[in-house]
């Protein structure tokens, strides 16, 4: 699982500021947060450092199941 999301925020800054710098705004990737629980799921969707991903499309987020359930 994703975690708390800090180095999911630290990644996402540092990847769409290397795509600005480089001219590369048209590249195209959706990072997908994963977890077991639905309560971290709810607490990214809601952190506000996190929103501006979702909003520009670059950040979804996924239960993980492992199938084995």
């Amino acid at each position: 699982g994703t975690g708390s999301g800090q180095f999911s925020c630290y990644f996402l800054n540092f990847l769409t500021d290397l795509l600005k710098d480089n001219n590369k705004k048209d590249f195209k990737f959706c990072y997908v947060m994963t977890d077991f629980t639905h309560s971290n799921i709810n607490f990214w969707k809601d952190h506000p450092k996190l929103k501006k991903f979702v909003k520009e499309g670059v950040l979804d987020f996924a239960i993980y199941n492992d199938g084995s359930m």
